[in-house]
């Protein structure tokens, strides 16, 4: 097979399983998750930046769905896999021209069926948009290594910015980049070029830097609040580092991970492979402090994805030159997994563990919880509805979003806001008229609960819901008692 031939199959392959993800989201009968109804209702709130994240993706959002005129979940969801296709086809470039043409032809379609890759085709996360400019950051990067130019640097600054506006885990381009350039003489590019891209990327992401300031730094202080550190007395975790590292072999794939492991722990007593100090610098300090985080506090087993844009080159590479058949068995364990998961997207009302509840329980009956709350209002004659808690208030504003004749807010509690619609959509103090209060396990005691239930099936099944009618005075104290 012609290397013009292998190129193409590894194309035709990304295209081909993005085909058959798009194909079948549009048959998806999962309804969105919180952060996906959270970043849809930020693009309905154009802004530099929101309570927990930046903005690119609810730019992204709001730019789709007006393009279709649809605010469906297929339309919400779309840019995942487009996104995925589209970094599979610049590894692919960063492959063939670390590797050549054979690794190029198997970098793409390893990326496009890595299991987290698979998960982030059918939810719509900011790593997605993230690691496309990330990869894209990489292979600019890699074209000023060998030609520096002013242009090629004014594009990777505004890569990098725009992976900012993302999520901030872009920074660890940057480190990765800052430290292979300190360790290895040829990963340096001229000094104008690395200030030319830095001053675009600090232009591009501004916007937030300015925002954030604005707003007593709200991103930032949450992004703090969620690695939950814990007191450096206490000492560290030895555990939730492993754990940290135990669940990668699920992200990445169990044998793409041991080898990834492998190569990270030989580096240092000399690895014989081409460029793998320089992918290794972009990719392994990532994995090393997202382990140390899980010592130390709180580790999110998608925290450590920036690691496999480059770390998905070195370990396809490295496989395809020493260990082919391992490559070929990883490949074809993730490809079912990849078939497999958007079928699942269509049957999951009716998957079902052994005790009867769904497997994809988080991903249903919202919906019908908020459609219900608002008949429940509607009934009593009630114009608000007040969430008692973040996933009420996200799927309200979702499956509401046509309801003209209901007001929608949250309920705030004491402290920093607990939520994005706690800062921006709180019950106003003014409130004259009762209120519609939803609440989860807990019933207001100055409330009179006008409907509890406890559905069997969906998110909250064999949890109590409560919608109970609340006077002014008793939405003011269970405000001050911080009830939320």
């Amino acid at each position: 097979m012609s290397e013009r031939q292998a190129l193409g199959l590894g194309l035709g392959f990304v295209l081909a399983l993005t085909l058959w993800r798009v194909a079948l989201l549009a048959f998806a009968r999962t309804e969105l998750f919180v952060d996906e109804a959270q970043y849809w209702f930020w693009g309905q709130n154009l802004d530099f930046g929101y309570y927990s994240k930046p903005p690119l993706i609810a730019w992204i959002i709001r730019a789709v769905t007006d393009l279709a005129d649809s605010d469906a979940p297929f339309w919400v969801r779309l840019p995942a896999p487009l996104f995925h296709m589209g970094t599979a086809f610049i590894l692919m470039a960063i492959a063939r021209r670390l590797y050549g043409p054979g690794a190029a032809a198997w970098a793409g379609p390893v990326y496009a069926a890595l299991p987290f890759v698979s998960v982030g085709s059918a939810l719509f996360s900011t790593d997605t948009p993230m690691l496309f400019f990330h990869a894209l950051a990489i292979l600019l990067w890699l074209r000023l290594m060998a030609r520096p130019t002013g242009a090629g640097a004014l594009m990777l600054g505004l890569a990098v910015g725009l992976g900012l506006l993302a999520k901030y885990a872009m920074i660890y381009f940057v480190l990765g980049a800052g430290l292979a350039s300190l360790f290895i003489p040829a990963a340096r590019i001229p000094p104008r070029a690395a200030l030319i891209a830095g001053a675009v990327a600090l232009a591009v992401f501004a916007p937030n830097i300015w925002w954030n300031l604005q707003t007593g730094g709200t991103t930032v202080e949450h992004t703090l609040y969620n690695a939950e550190w814990k007191d450096p007395a206490a000492g560290p975790d030895l555990m939730g580092g492993l754990r940290f590292l135990g669940e990668q072999f699920a992200v990445f794939g169990p044998i793409l991970f041991a080898a990834y492991l492998l190569l990270a722990l030989r580096a240092p007593f000399g690895l014989r492979f081409p460029h793998a100090g320089l992918l290794l610098w972009l990719s392994a300090p990532v994995t090393a402090l997202m382990a140390v985080q899980g010592m130390f506090g709180s580790a999110n087993a998608n925290w450590g994805v920036a690691a496999y844009t480059g770390g998905s080159v070195l370990v396809t590479a490295w496989l395809l030159a020493r260990a082919r058949p391992w490559l070929i068995a990883s490949q074809a364990l993730h490809l079912a997994l990849a078939l497999a998961l958007p079928v699942l997207l269509i049957l999951a009302p009716g998957l079902r563990k052994s005790d009867g509840h769904q497997w994809l329980h988080r991903y249903l009956g919202r919906g019908e919880v908020s459609e219900r709350l608002a008949g429940i209002a509607r009934e009593n004659g009630i114009g608000v509805i007040v969430a008692g808690n973040r996933d009420f208030s996200a799927d309200l504003h979702y499956t509401l979003r046509d309801a003209g004749d209901l007001r929608l807010y949250a309920l705030p509690g004491p402290g920093f806001p607990a939520s994005y619609y706690e800062q921006e959509f709180p019950v106003p103090a003014d409130t004259a008229s009762p209120v519609l209060l939803a609440t989860l396990d807990r019933r207001p005691a100055c409330g009179q609960v006008l409907a509890e239930w406890s559905p069997k099936d969906g998110a909250y099944d064999d949890q109590t819901i409560y919608a109970s009618r609340v006077t002014p005075d008793c939405l003011k104290d269970l405000i001050k008692e911080g009830f939320r």
